[in-house]
């Protein structure tokens, strides 16, 4: 009777010590420079060196050159603002949406980039509407059925092309 006693305990103590939590989410690559968590919401800030853009075209004006870096760094802040919404929303890592931060800044860039980069948008990159997009992207509920720069109209092409 105490052997069928002792293993029902044992039996008992290993059932109730299996951690049934997910894994925590880690990225298997891709650079996280920092993470903040304040009140379950993550801020992330991701090393942008990773992200593949064109390079500006080559051009004699330096007006012309400022437009190239401002649509350039326009780029890089909203696929920053689409991977941390990921990485808050625990779309990042192992059988995810994106199984790395990596994927999730190539596919996003690769996105960004097809609507962004266009003549309109080298010349006329409203940077005041870009601000209002990025605070609208940061806003965003998690797994929205649409994609976001479609969605929401201050992060359109032809809202924040105008300037």
């Amino acid at each position: 009777m105490r052997l069928i006693t002792t293993f029902l305990l044992l039996a008992g103590i290993t059932a109730c010590s299996h951690d049934s939590r997910e894994p925590e989410m880690q990225p298997a690559s891709g650079n996280i420079e920092s993470m903040r968590v304040v009140d379950g919401n993550a801020t992330v800030t991701i090393d942008r060196n990773g992200v593949p853009l064109a390079e500006a075209p080559e051009s004699t004006s330096a007006a012309a050159k400022q437009s190239a870096d401002t649509l350039r760094d326009g780029i890089l802040a909203i696929v920053d603002s689409r991977c941390e919404a990921e990485m808050k929303c625990g779309n990042i890592g192992v059988s995810r949406k994106f199984e790395t931060l990596a994927d999730c800044q190539q596919q996003n860039s690769d996105n960004v980039r097809s609507r962004f980069e266009n003549d309109q948008c080298r010349s006329k990159f409203d940077r005041q509407v870009l601000e209002k997009c990025l605070s609208a992207l940061g806003d965003d509920a998690c797994n929205a059925p649409t994609d976001p720069l479609e969605r929401i109209e201050t992060c359109r092409s032809s809202a924040i092309c105008t300037g």
